[in-house]
């Protein structure tokens, strides 16, 4: 899943000059790591997301008597996904800090 412009190779001391960053080699490879390793993170999180999204998908005949969905299961649906939602965004915040 990695697109085509996104850059794998470690950072080399010419594409620091031209982006301006700093000559320190061992702190700009500590830099890209972590770069790398939160977009794989946000990729696997992406995929367990469309995984739940699936999991929890109602089926096709699934209705009550009135015609209408469990309001219950519904809520419960709803509460579940938006506590998914809360965990990654810690996560992710809380990877932007480190």
């Amino acid at each position: 899943m990695i697109s085509a412009d996104e850059n794998t190779d470690p950072p080399t001391s010419e594409s620091l000059a031209e982006t301006g960053e700093e000559s320190n080699p061992a702190l700009n490879f500590v830099k890209w790591i972590f770069d790398n390793t939160r977009a794989r993170a946000m990729e696997i999180f992406e995929t367990i997301t469309k995984l739940v999204n699936e999991f929890f998908k109602p089926p096709a005949g699934e209705k009550t008597s009135a015609g209408t969905k469990d309001p219950f299961e519904d809520k419960l649906r709803s509460s579940f996904l938006l506590s998914i939602m809360v965990l990654l965004i810690v996560v992710v915040t809380r990877a932007q800090k480190a």
